[in-house]
């Protein structure tokens, strides 16, 4: 009897182990089979999921491991059990296993295909940004005075395309500079003509646009122009040269200057009430500034030498560290809070009260 139990229970365990050999080659053969067509599936998008899997391959290399984990987890707790109860549960487990692959590759693949919509969605929209921007361009190349409402239009759609395409704002700037170049040239010895329409809203939308999206220390060349009376009430005009120009009774009411040229530039009667120059030092030497508002303003470390400020308003300002050495400013108002101790003069400087 006992030999007869001795020879089943060894028959027992060769066909447990002949089970055991082929649930590991259907295993094998399945995991090898769903990766083939997962990367029959995925091929032709290599190029836009491999970033994505350059970026997340910790995560699945942690899911990977904890399968992995659990299955050796799993098989270490095995204990012995009679041949047929072994084979059903062993099945079981493969199954189990089999399954938990399928889920992982299943969740992998799902987020490569994601990866890949969003950079088709992307594709799409930096199309249609293509498109739009041709179409503004187009519009600002409308010449006449009966084109003048298709020019504005394409003026602020570049300004929109700015908004919408951060990468592409330094373009948008270049080409609305290059509009004011070609347009409004100012002649010297000719009085600048009063500002159209199209010139004085490009240069607002200079002016309202993000500085912190400008590719490094950007100049926007605005130099010898007509911008008569234009504004740009509370804008930036960080890093734009207006060397020369012609901005007389402009509205630049509690704009921001910061790197800003204006040496040789007349801004008879401008307003820059409330102004803030201290955001980058500001070149302003030999500027006529004759009756320009700076009441309230923060004028910094600005330089003013050799600029003439006949009848203007400084009242409530902060002449912080300008430099107004040569200066001219007879009929100056000013106030005693105008805080002018820090501000620098020198024997040119005429009629400074400080």
């Amino acid at each position: 009897m006992d030999e007869d139990l001795a020879r089943d229970a060894l028959r027992g365990r060769e066909r447990d182990l002949r089970t055991r050999h082929r649930a590991r080659r259907t295993a094998l053969a399945l995991v090898v089979l769903a990766a083939a067509a997962l990367g029959w599936q995925l091929a032709p998008a290599a190029t836009s999921w491999w970033p994505f899997l350059t970026a997340w391959w910790p995560l699945v290399a942690a899911v990977v491991a904890l399968v992995a984990a659990g299955v050796l987890w799993s098989r270490s707790r095995q204990r012995p059990t009679t041949a047929g109860a072994g084979a059903a549960e062993r099945w079981s487990r493969i199954g189990g296993m089999v399954t938990t692959v399928t889920a992982v590759g299943a969740l992998v693949f799902t987020a490569i295909s994601l990866q890949a919509t969003r950079d088709q969605i992307e594709v799409a929209r930096q199309g249609q940004i293509t498109d739009r921007y041709t179409r503004a361009v187009d519009q600002l190349g409308a010449e006449g005075a009966a084109n003048l409402h298709r020019r504005l239009g394409g003026i602020y759609a570049l300004e929109r395309i700015a908004v919408d395409s951060p990468r592409d704002q330094a373009t948008t700037v270049e080409v609305l500079s290059a509009f004011l170049r070609s347009t409004s040239p100012r002649v010297r010895g000719e009085p600048c003509p009063p500002t159209p329409a199209d010139v004085a809203a490009a240069f607002a939308v200079l002016t309202r646009r993000d500085v912190t999206r400008d590719p490094g220390p950007a100049v926007i060349d605005l130099r010898e122009l007509c911008l008569r009376e234009v504004r740009a009430v509370d804008g930036d005009l960080s890093g734009m040269s207006l060397i020369g120009s012609d901005l007389s009774g402009a509205n630049l009411s509690g704009a921001r200057l910061g790197l800003t040229a204006l040496s040789d530039a007349t801004l008879v009667g401008a307003s820059l009430y409330r102004a803030d120059l201290t955001a980058g030092f500001v070149f302003a030497t030999n500027a006529d500034f004759t009756g320009a508002r700076f009441d309230s303003a923060k004028l910094g470390s600005a330089d003013f030498s050799g600029s003439t400020f006949t009848g203007a308003d400084f009242e409530y300002a902060d002449l912080g560290r300008s430099d107004f050495s040569g200066a001219d400013l007879t009929g100056a108002e000013h106030t005693a809070q105008t805080k002018a101790d820090g501000a620098v003069k020198d024997p040119a400087t005429r009629n400074a009260w400080w």
